[in-house]
């Protein structure tokens, strides 16, 4: 991308400015983290709560209660991993290394899992008496591919690639 901006702005100094301004534009200040894991760290407390509700004052079946806490659940560890990825993102050392993988790979996997828990009770919804259990394996089948795909990925870079700084990028792959 340098290269193709630097030969179509005629100044090196302006083209230097602009590519410093705009890679300066993408990474995360402090503030804006903090204010982040505020908010993930709110979202955790209302999954707590919805948990709590859905167990103790809902009036739904036992059923439905399952799906609910599995989604609360799912969303709940999805938030914990990507506080821990904005924690370590850009950590140097062996802990920022893998705390960082680590920690995208959980955000990732809970993703998948909290769509697995809505395409389920959806599904169930629709299906109560669960005669379409071609529906049921062809979900189950898709989620795992999910899943297979994002653990290769994690060791060859087939998506996305952490440099230096233990930022994530995507690879050339997706682009």
């Amino acid at each position: 991308i340098r290269a193709n901006i630097c030969r179509s702005i005629t100044g090196q100094n302006l083209c230097l400015t602009i590519i410093d301004t705009w890679e300066r534009s993408f990474k995360m200040s402090e503030e804006i983290k903090l204010i982040n894991i505020a908010f993930e760290l709110c979202g955790i407390f209302l999954c707590i709560a919805e948990m709590v509700a859905v167990c103790i004052g809902a009036k739904i079946g036992k059923s439905t209660s399952r799906y609910f806490i599995a989604f609360f659940l799912s969303l709940m560890f999805y938030l914990a991993s990507n506080i821990s990825g904005l924690m370590f993102r850009g950590a140097n050392g062996v802990l920022g290394f893998y705390a960082v993988r680590i920690s995208n790979f959980c955000e990732f996997f809970f993703a998948q899992l909290l769509s697995l828990c809505a395409t389920l009770y959806f599904t169930f919804t629709v299906d109560k008496h669960r005669k379409m259990k071609r529906l049921y394996i062809f979900t189950g089948f898709y989620y795992a591919l999910q899943l297979v795909l994002l653990i290769i990925s994690q060791f060859t870079n087939t998506y996305y690639y952490f440099d230096e700084d233990s930022l994530q990028s995507k690879n050339s792959f997706c682009t």
